[in-house]
């Protein structure tokens, strides 16, 4: 049973987002944003796995997170931010941003060396990113697992327009 709301036209596509006009981005981003947090609030977990699990559907969700990276909060940040995510039946799936000083673009595969890598399950990923799970809180409950720089992870929420 689909979920009104998220149709095609629902959910921008991440290629018009990253490097597209001035004013849209932070729109489209918001927009998005509202989306996914209504959703979240709404099914359960096996249920948005089912609606955000394709390799499709992650794409969005990936070209939307590298959309919303600021690069003036990073100061210079260059390097790769790896998401190892795993759906409930075991399916893996490894997603990269690749970050810079003019923004970040997101694609499929894992990061070659990554400054740090995030291992979640794609549900309790997408808690994190809706607002609904504080990151801090899934860290230390085994829900979502960190390698590498633990103080760009400390910074995630100000690169990423939470603070």
């Amino acid at each position: 049973r689909p979920i009104r709301g998220l149709g095609c036209a629902a959910m921008p596509r991440p290629s018009r987002l990253v490097g597209s006009r001035p004013g849209l981005r932070p729109t489209a981003v918001r927009r998005a944003s509202s989306l996914l947090q209504k959703v979240v609030l709404t099914v359960d977990d096996r249920r948005l796995e089912r609606v955000l699990g394709s390799r499709a559907a992650q794409r969005v969700l990936f070209g939307l997170l590298a959309s919303a990276y600021m690069p003036e909060r990073g100061a210079g940040l260059t390097g790769e931010l790896c998401f190892e995510v795993r759906r409930s039946d075991g399916a893996p799936a490894s997603w990269t941003l690749m970050l810079g000083p003019a923004g970040a673009r997101a694609r499929a595969g894992a990061g070659h060396a990554p400054l740090l890598t995030v291992k979640a399950p794609l549900a309790a990923l997408v808690h994190v990113a809706a607002g609904e799970l504080d990151p801090g809180d899934a860290v230390l409950t085994g829900q979502v697992d960190l390698e590498g720089d633990f103080a760009l992870a400390m910074r995630l929420g100000e690169l990423f327009g939470r603070e």
